[in-house]
């Protein structure tokens, strides 16, 4: 009877102990990562505002990120360009297109790889 009892009372005691423990997540990003995720969402949405308070938060959480100045080029790509897309003298001429298309290819690209 004593190797019965012992066996119903182990699973409860390996129940609270699981409980109590606490559990390493893999998957559980720090805050830095988490601003870093949500700027580039910004970007990639290309929403200037977004972008701009989601740069602040990261700069908050994390003021020697690795990647501050390339998404702080990208940040100000964005606005340029949202800027340059409200404008409404701004033409789409294709000179006007290959200065962007140069922008994007040799400043943007490299910071966003």
């Amino acid at each position: 009877m004593g190797a019965a009892s012992s066996g119903t009372s182990m699973p409860q005691r390996n129940a609270v102990e699981l409980q109590t423990m606490q559990q390493l997540d893999i998957f559980a990003d720090s805050l830095p990562v988490q601003r870093a995720n949500d700027l580039i969402v910004a970007l990639a949405s290309f929403d200037r505002t977004a972008s701009r308070n989601a740069l602040r938060l990261l700069e908050a959480a994390d003021l020697q990120h690795a990647g501050l100045a390339q998404y702080r080029m990208l940040c100000d790509f964005i606005e340029g360009w949202a800027d340059n897309c409200d404008n409404a003298d701004w033409s789409p001429a294709p000179a006007a297109i290959a200065i962007e298309e140069q922008l994007i290819r040799e400043q943007i690209i490299p910071a966003a790889t």
